[in-house]
């Protein structure tokens, strides 16, 4: 493309931001002239594989700073989420610490602590009693029984 005010190839890698292109600028200082050659003179280019874990329900990932944490393998990805208290679903999902306890309570039922009748603050029986799940936190009352005569049994 000479003449009529063209440009010739050399003018076309130099109107580029930051100068000639990248792979002439290595020519210039000496890289080899071959990717293959590179890699196995220098080490130029390294491929590196990393695990990150997200959960199969929300998506969040064991970090939760919203950048994805990633792990060298796979078993150290489980590790960590295992660590953070991440549970295995029936299926093979894997569950964040905040969706398992929840998704495992609606497949197999609530884990109840026994019923509790507490006191008012003037030492009387409560007129209801109450229990919570160990798994997932959901609270449950109920009103209290009462004896033949309508006392807190």
């Amino acid at each position: 493309m000479r003449g009529g005010g063209g440009l010739n190839p050399r003018n076309v890698h130099d109107t580029r931001p930051g100068g000639p292109n990248r792979q002439e600028r290595a020519h210039r200082v000496g890289a080899p002239e071959s990717l293959t050659h590179a890699i196995k003179e220098a080490d130029m280019l390294q491929v590196r594989t990393c695990v990150s874990v997200h959960c199969d329900q929300c998506g969040n990932d064991p970090d939760d700073s919203g950048f994805g944490a990633h792990w060298p393998t796979e078993n150290a990805a489980l590790d960590a989420a295992a660590a953070q208290g991440w549970l295995v679903g029936p299926s093979g999902q894997l569950w964040c610490s905040a969706c398992g306890p929840v998704l495992t309570c609606e497949a197999q039922g609530h884990d109840f602590s026994p019923w509790r009748h507490p006191l008012t603050l003037d030492g009387h029986p409560a007129p209801s009693e109450y229990r919570h799940c160990r798994r997932c936190c959901l609270h449950d009352s109920r009103p209290a029984r009462t004896d033949a005569l309508g006392q807190v049994a």
